[in-house]
């Protein structure tokens, strides 16, 4: 596979990584948090990686068309300091959706109860049935629905039970995060920077549609 990889690249453009890589070791050396450094590299890495090469940025001098522009932000990135989208009128089709939508109206509270204090027991447009930890309010399930029914403008009901239930939404996304971390740690590219960054380890992984970036942390 690595094999592979270094027959699609010419050599400016591995060139251009090593002097990434190299530049990047130095300062992760000398920062003061080793892991935003390290991540920094990785972030110049994956912009490189839009950049034309300098045989093709040379020509389009020449050619008098100039400097390409800026990469457009990737889908789901926002640029710093732009306005944040509106929250989903739509009602939401899962339970995920539903506490998503209380962090999008900026519900902190009732956010962090859902994610951290109930079980999933039953889910369908218009009803949620939940199991609560002790740490969830008495009042939970109405204050639930009545925003529910507040922003989609349909009607909600949401109901206890003494059913188990699925996990909570935090413990299923530490489930997803050490197996994504797993697999990272098995990718040769992500093998070979962390041979590079003595003492790094993978802290998470961001998805970026089918793309996974690995943020590294240092021991």
């Amino acid at each position: 596979r690595a094999r592979g990889l270094a027959e699609k690249l010419a050599v400016p453009e591995l060139t251009l990584c090593w002097q990434i890589l190299l530049k990047g070791l130095a300062e992760t050396r000398m920062a003061p948090a080793p892991a935003q450094a390290a991540e920094m590299v990785l972030v110049r890495l994956a912009h490189a990686a839009a950049l034309p090469s300098p045989a093709e940025l040379a020509r389009r001098l020449e050619g008098g068309e100039g400097a390409p522009a800026a990469p457009a932000p990737a889908p789901g990135v926002r640029a710093a300091g732009a306005a944040p989208k509106a929250a989903p009128k739509a009602a939401p089709r899962s339970f995920a959706e539903a506490a998503q939508l209380f962090a999008d109206r900026r519900e902190a509270v009732l956010h962090d109860h859902l994610v951290n204090d109930v079980h999933l027991v039953g889910f369908e447009p218009g009803r949620i049935e939940l199991r609560a930890e002790p740490g969830a309010p008495p009042d939970l399930a109405a204050r639930v629905a009545r925003r529910l029914e507040s922003w989609t403008g349909e009607r909600w009901t949401v109901a206890l039970s003494d059913r188990e239930g699925e996990a909570t939404l935090k413990a299923q996304d530490e489930t997803r995060a050490a197996t994504d971390a797993e697999a990272a740690a098995r990718d040769p590219l992500v093998g070979r920077i962390l041979e590079a960054f003595p003492g790094a380890t993978i802290d998470r992984v961001r998805r970026g549609g089918a793309d996974r970036t690995a943020g590294a942390e240092g021991a």
